[in-house]
């Protein structure tokens, strides 16, 4: 698997998406046209065979991996500030995923919530659900591998079934992660 990273444009849209995907496929070696599609609820895949690929982003960063097999990731700012952290841990968070966050103090309990987040939201784009099962997504209990790991303020998670051998990272645009 190889990450890419980005630097988000302010004119970011689904075509401009699909061109950082295109690009991000060529940095990776594929020599023939691939025509990028996407599933009913949005999960982009191309149309070369064996290949896979996820996209996630931020306010300022656009992830895009390829891999040759499938795979969820999300990525979230750590220092992001969240106003309604006890609304969003009612709506996104079991009942012992709350207990276990309230246990923090409010600085950890913040990233420990954007790290969990990312792990559901890792989790549901494999699957190929929405955010609307993100309460319901058991990370405890999936039966793949998370790979959750920090590039300067961002918070990464890639959830693919079978382990995950090895993780590339290529810096596109020079991507600073202050």
């Amino acid at each position: 698997m190889i990450i890419y990273y980005y630097r988000k444009s302010k004119l970011h849209s689904t075509e401009h998406t699909d061109r950082l995907i295109e690009r991000s496929l060529s940095a990776y070696g594929v020599k023939e046209p691939v025509c990028v599609l996407r599933t009913k609820k949005g999960k982009p895949y191309v149309s070369a065979e064996g290949l896979f690929v996820g996209v996630s982003h931020t306010a300022t960063l656009v992830l895009v991996a390829v891999a040759p097999h499938d795979f969820g990731m999300d990525v979230e700012r750590r220092d992001r500030r969240l106003q309604h952290l006890g609304k969003l841990m009612e709506t996104c968070c079991t009942p012992e995923e709350k207990e276990q966050l309230l246990q923090m103090n409010i600085a950890e309990r913040t990233e420990g919530f954007l790290t969990l987040w990312t792990r559901k939201e890792a989790l549901l784009k494999q699957r190929g659900a929405g955010l609307c099962d993100l309460k319901w997504a058991q990370t405890n209990e999936a039966e793949g591998h998370f790979h959750t790991f920090y590039r300067g303020s961002y918070i990464i998670t890639v959830y693919a079934e079978d382990k995950v051998q090895e993780i590339k990272e290529k810096n596109m645009d020079g991507v600073c992660f202050e």
